[in-house]
């Protein structure tokens, strides 16, 4: 289920109208259908908003984000750009992955969140998942990526 479906259905699950949220977040009742007929999204904090308003959690408006975040990671493994290969490669130098086994997601260049502006979503999303994976993940994925 999309987003605008979830809202749609802890709105009639709640018995919460879109003038009541409109009214609580001090939007206008159009914006709040904007939302359950998927044409516009909230900001952030307005989600957050939601949630308390419909008694769940931002996790339960978005249930399918795992699932399309890995489907992302998966696209980008398969052909990873050579933006993706260039930051993995000085995650492990950093790491000094190639020297030893001790190879774990806690390098300066990419605790600092500095190779942020240089990535698409995509790569990010990439990177966050390498640097968070097991180190024998991460040795294989290293191996499959450099292959390419």
């Amino acid at each position: 289920m999309t987003f605008s479906e979830n809202l749609k259905f802890f709105m009639k699950n709640k018995k919460i109208t879109a003038l009541n949220i409109a009214k609580i977040l001090n939007v206008t009742r159009g914006t709040v259908t904007h939302w359950s007929n998927g044409v516009r999204s909230p900001n952030p904090e307005q989600i957050e908003q939601l949630a308390l308003i419909l008694g769940i959690t931002e996790q339960d408006l978005f249930p399918n984000a795992q699932q399309q975040k890995q489907k992302i990671i998966n696209e980008e493994l398969k052909d990873p750009s050579q933006e993706t290969k260039k930051q993995i490669q000085k995650h492990c130098n950093s790491n000094n992955f190639l020297g030893d086994n001790n190879f774990v997601g806690n390098s300066e260049v990419t605790q600092n969140n500095n190779y942020k502006e240089t990535l698409t979503a995509k790569e990010q999303l990439l990177l966050e998942f390498f640097r968070e994976a097991r180190p024998e993940l991460q040795k294989e994925m290293f191996n499959y990526i450099t292959s390419k």
